[in-house]
């Protein structure tokens, strides 16, 4: 698998809403602005941003939890299984 644009991502708006790498030379998404409202448009530009900038630090949340949690309360599978679902789900 590729790795992606380098974080953190950015947004920035000429004519519509674009989502752009790192280095700032290439737009990874262009965000429509004829999304019911300019403001919706842009909210959904930052969520992507928002998103993909967390991605990396709370999978290794997820995951420090999960090791942790499995080492005190061995018993209590149904938090495992939920943070390994939300693990794999987020890791490529």
């Amino acid at each position: 698998m590729e790795k992606h644009t380098p974080t953190p991502w950015t947004v920035r708006f000429e004519n519509n809403y674009y989502v752009q790498g790192k280095d700032r030379s290439l737009a990874v998404a262009k965000i429509l602005t004829d999304e019911p409202t300019l403001d919706i448009a842009k909210a959904n530009a930052e969520l992507i941003v928002k998103a993909v900038n967390a991605h990396e630090a709370l999978v290794e949340a997820c995951q420090r939890a999960k090791d942790y949690l499995h080492t005190k309360y061995p018993g209590e599978a149904d938090i495992f299984a939920e943070l390994s679902k939300a693990i794999t789900l987020a890791r490529p």
